[in-house]
């Protein structure tokens, strides 16, 4: 009787465990279709404010917001503040769905109806609606000089008596435009606790257009030793291929303003002689002062270029567009 009850026993452990198994696979696979309906759910929502902002645009204006244009070309939404714009320029939405539009011309036949032949209809648009979503692909390194590892300080930066600030030129690398997310600096915090500091992408010069502004790190998590170090672009900026654009390392308090308060030291990590080939380095970058251009010298750095998804799922949504307004 004893080894018959030892039997049923592990007879029955068997069998409780089977069940529990199917209940656990069961109650995964239905976590995941949850999961998926509600990015569907998220992806239709953002295909169907699409189209309202485009409708949006079309009654502000057609001459201005939708005649520019040019067919068969990727567009995104951009929100200004008060309205929805029209750009080229593609930013993932909460880092997961990319949602794009295109324009196509329509034709009507002879009873006025649309038709894949007949004649132009210039006031109204076909506008195809995609949003996709799936596996982000991990961020690339567009260019960088990741060799300089020379630690001393170089750039005075950031100075109470406002020296100025440090930067580094690159070039974009041919093949295509690149919109950047975010960029690493090869750096550390010489003293316990300096000014915190900020990254601006700049064209035409150190002193040239501001493009992208990071984020402000507080400079005293900054580590001991040269590391690298990211700095997130809030609206990343579109980079042109074969153009050269400028890092310039900022602080606040102003460390190209005298006596602003600007306290510490941060190192940045250099070459000498560089071997980047593509850019100089630069210190004391003032208001008004280029600063000096170190030929030969290079500061340590990686810009990154967009991230892309992987299409493993999209909605797509098809709307006729027209100039019912003759404005």
């Amino acid at each position: 009787m004893k080894g018959f009850g030892i039997i049923e026993v592990l007879v029955a452990a068997v069998i409780v465990s089977l069940v529990l198994v199917g209940v656990h696979a069961t109650t995964t696979q239905a976590l995941r279709l949850v999961h998926q309906s509600t990015k569907r759910t998220q992806a239709a929502f953002l295909a169907e404010e699409t189209v309202e902002a485009i409708r949006s645009l079309r009654d502000e204006s057609w001459s201005t917001n939708i005649a520019p244009l040019t067919s068969g070309t990727n567009y995104f939404l951009a929100w200004n503040g008060t309205k929805w714009i029209t750009t080229t320029t593609n930013t993932l939405i909460d880092g997961i769905f990319e949602r794009k539009f295109v324009l196509a011309n329509v034709n009507r036949d002879a009873n006025d109806d649309i038709a894949t032949t007949g004649t132009l209809d210039p006031d109204t648009k076909k506008a195809t609606i995609t949003v996709l979503w799936g596996s982000v692909a991990s961020e690339a390194i567009s260019e960088s000089y990741e060799t300089g590892t020379l630690d001393t300080n170089l750039a005075a930066f950031p100075e109470n008596s406002g020296f100025g600030d440090p930067a580094q030129s690159f070039v974009v690398p041919a093949g295509s435009d690149i919109t950047v997310p975010r960029a690493e600096l090869y750096i550390k915090r010489a003293t316990a606790d300096p000014s915190d500091v900020f990254l601006e992408i700049r064209s035409g010069g150190v002193q040239g257009a501001v493009l992208a502004t990071s984020n402000t790190l507080d400079s005293a998590t900054l580590s001991s030793s040269l590391a690298w170090t990211s700095f997130a672009f809030a609206t990343p900026p579109t980079l042109t291929t074969g153009t050269t654009y400028y890092l310039r390392l900022r602080s606040i308090p102003d460390s190209a303003v005298a006596f602003s308060g600007a306290v510490g030291t941060i190192h940045w990590g250099y070459g000498w002689p560089g071997t980047y080939g593509s850019g100089d380095a630069y210190r004391y970058v003032g208001p008004s002062d280029n600063g000096d251009t170190l030929t030969g010298y290079d500061f340590s750095f990686r810009v990154y270029k967009q991230a892309t998804i992987t299409s493993e799922h999209s909605i797509e949504l098809v709307t006729y567009i027209t100039d019912m307004f003759g404005n």
